[in-house]
């Protein structure tokens, strides 16, 4: 008989689950069998599968030796993660290569990492050498946090486009991922039935800021409202039956819901227009809903595509080959896990987005330690009918006073 002793890398994921990680050659027929003959037992105790795992929970697997090797194969454990030199040291072929992007963050549960753009996410494991993922399971590989027979493999929590840089976060164990993951699904997840009522229309699981440079003169803010597809051979996105909702005070807008016709799914995105110079503008955008492309494609819904998006008709620019846009920040809007409401991060701006900012934004000077409470008060309580009110104290411990950015004088345009 072998034993196997539950730690917090595992704790929360359901039996079943553990096993089929666990037994990885074994079907899940035979798991089951072996389940419903008490061949697998929990704490001492027959188990039938839908137990959730906690720490210290100990799993008996009255097996033979023999049907343990069928059923465990630790050579192909990491068939595809591990190249046959580095088998017999369980080092990773997707080592740094050149190296982590910048951390910006990491405990025991989080490794949020600032992705430069032109990185994807993540790929092929067969073929792909140079995405994110694999590169943050080669960092914990070697820091010991990632063994080779691990049961849980790390995972990300969200991903961007390849040309867009920014934020990500990756859960280290099982019960971090599917808190935040649960997080990000509850983003912006209301009935349609609700957006002309304005209740909470806009709350959400996590807040997320980016920063978008988009071509044309857009000012003010809005809430822009939509139905959703993406056509999967093209991977290009169409949002229909806009309502652009024009802010009819500084921070307060009013909206009128679309008709859904066709049982699309909806998208919801907030902007604030930050400054206007030479027929480009910077916004300050919030994805409520995470649809793929939504930003690229709501933006372009309404006649201003991101610069240098070429798939959405954007304007070439001369600093990149690509869009302007950049995930900022995230701020926990619920307590998860260890982490209070409120608890943020934020990613530092590349250097090509800054240089396009202090170029061709000229009268332009962006804060870049500044918090989006003033968007946040905008984006979240706004359907509420709730005025702007300098100093007024946020969920994320500061201030509203602070803004996000300073005008100078004359040329950026100034809400």
């Amino acid at each position: 008989m072998r034993e196997v002793i539950i730690t917090a890398t595992d704790s929360g994921r359901r039996l079943d689950k553990f096993l089929l990680a666990y037994l990885n050659d074994a079907s899940r027929s035979f798991i089951y069998k072996l389940l419903r003959k008490k061949r697998i037992k929990l704490n001492g105790k027959r188990a039938g599968g839908g137990e959730l795992l906690q720490v210290g929970d100990v799993i008996g697997l009255h097996l033979s030796q023999e049907t343990l090797d069928e059923s465990r194969n630790t050579s192909s454990l990491r068939a595809q993660l591990i190249s046959p030199a580095n088998q017999a040291s369980g080092l990773l072929r997707y080592a740094y290569n050149d190296g982590l992007p910048p951390i910006v963050y990491e405990d025991e549960n989080l490794l949020i990492i600032n992705k430069p753009a032109g990185m994807a996410s993540h790929g092929g494991m067969k073929t792909e050498t140079t995405h994110l993922l694999a590169k943050m399971l080669a960092y914990l590989q070697q820091k010991g946090d990632y063994p080779p027979d691990a049961t849980f493999t790390p995972a990300l929590c969200n991903r961007l486009d390849i040309n867009t840089s920014g934020l990500i976060i990756c859960g280290k164990n099982y019960q971090a991922l599917r808190a935040v993951n649960a997080l990000f699904a509850n983003s912006g997840k209301r009935p349609v039935a609700d957006f002309a009522t304005g209740d909470d229309m806009l709350s959400g699981g996590i807040d997320k800021e980016y920063l978008a440079v988009v071509d044309g003169e857009l000012h003010g803010c809005a809430v822009l409202k939509g139905y959703y597809q993406k056509d999967t051979a093209t991977n290009i996105a169409r949002i229909t039956n806009n309502a652009d909702c024009v802010c009819q005070s500084r921070f307060h807008v009013q909206m009128q819901a679309p008709v859904n016709t066709s049982h699309e799914q909806y998208a919801v995105t907030a902007y604030k227009s930050l400054a206007v110079s030479n027929g480009r503008s910077l916004l300050s955008v919030n994805p409520i809903t995470g649809r793929s492309h939504q930003i690229r494609a709501h933006l372009a819904a309404i006649g201003h595509p991101l610069s240098g998006d070429k798939k959405y008709g954007g304007k070439p620019t001369a600093y990149t080959s690509a869009q302007l846009l950049h995930c900022r920040y995230m701020a926990f809007n619920k307590a998860v896990l260890s982490y209070p409401a409120g608890k943020s991060w934020s990613a530092d701006l590349p250097g090509v987005f800054m240089k396009f900012i202090s170029n061709e934004f000229q009268n332009f000077e962006f804060i870049k330690e500044a918090k989006q409470c003033e968007f946040n008060c905008f984006i979240f309580n706004h359907n509420k009918g709730d005025t702007y009110a300098t100093n007024h104290n946020c969920n994320n411990g500061g201030r509203h006073g602070k803004p996000l950015r300073r005008a100078k004088t004359d040329g950026a345009h100034r809400l």
